[in-house]
């Protein structure tokens, strides 16, 4: 079991130092916001990554600007409803990102494997601080949310024997699943996931396109990573686009700019995998 927990050392490192954080800005909220915000979007970084490379194995150079012209279409596409039904396009987005996470970090479970792990990823944050998880969700949902504890605590039951019943990796989950609640524990449910979607869901992106980095490679890496934080950027200082009337000052406008924009890369970045996925000759 030794050798298996040692492929997640940048997981276990990053959460032993999201806790360290918590202890030196716990009183600073602003800066853990800003801390947030900068863990998510360098681990977003590998699924651009990821995707160029698809792409440019999938298509030829015509085909592939205007699958990318397409891709990043969809991306904005995505970022503009969030704003318009921010409530109906994040529920959307948590509930599919629930399985992504299970599709991604355990690629060989079953379906409802995936599901319930991605399920235990979402709703452990949620009952660790259901003060401070309602306010994180409400700034989507504009204050409809009151989260349930005997509703979280039955899903996450439920999700748990789901997977160790399938006996495939479940002390290596258990494992996991310990270093995840420590961390939301010692740190904070914002520093927990984090460290989960930087250090071990990401990492796993990374690893497909490491081997296969080139030059273009690079360059579809810094596009995507210089165009992401101009938008962050712009949004921010312009309000090109008018926010929610129910969020309330710079740090709510900061993550829901972050996650929005995640949220409108994770659209296409999905059905670009599940369409990889489908090619048999695409050597990844």
């Amino acid at each position: 079991m030794m050798p298996h927990i040692l492929r997640y050392k940048p997981y276990l490192f990053l959460s032993f130092g999201m806790i360290v954080l918590e202890q030196l800005f716990s009183k600073n909220s602003e800066v853990g916001v800003f801390i947030f915000a900068i863990i998510l979007l360098i681990g977003g970084l590998p699924h651009g990554a990821l995707d160029f490379y698809i792409l440019k194995n999938i298509f030829k150079m015509k085909t592939f600007i205007f699958s990318l012209i397409v891709y990043l279409f969809i991306a904005a596409s995505f970022y503009l409803l969030f704003f318009l039904f921010p409530e109906f396009i994040f529920t959307l987005f948590l509930i599919y990102s629930a399985f992504h996470f299970g599709d991604s970090d355990f690629r060989d479970d079953s379906r409802i494997s995936k599901l319930a792990w991605g399920s235990m990823i979402v709703c452990i944050p949620l009952l660790i601080d259901i003060n401070n998880a309602e306010w994180f969700l409400n700034i989507f949902l504009n204050n409809l949310i009151s989260l349930n504890s005997n509703y979280l605590i039955a899903i996450i039951t439920f999700s748990l024997i789901l997977n160790l019943y399938s006996r495939k990796n479940s002390l290596l989950k258990i494992l996991l699943l310990f270093v995840y609640i420590t961390t939301c524990l010692f740190s904070n449910i914002f520093y927990g996931f984090a460290a989960y979607f930087a250090g071990l869901h990401s990492v796993h992106h990374f690893k497909e396109w490491r081997s296969n980095i080139n030059n273009d490679s690079l360059i579809g890496l810094v596009l995507i990573t210089v165009l992401s934080v101009l938008v962050v950027l712009i949004q921010l200082s312009f309000e090109v686009l008018p926010y929610p009337n129910f969020l309330r000052g710079m740090k709510e406008e900061i993550i829901y700019n972050v996650i929005i924009l995640l949220g409108s890369l994770t659209i296409p970045h999905m059905i670009l995998i599940n369409r990889a996925e489908s090619l048999k000759n695409l050597n990844l």
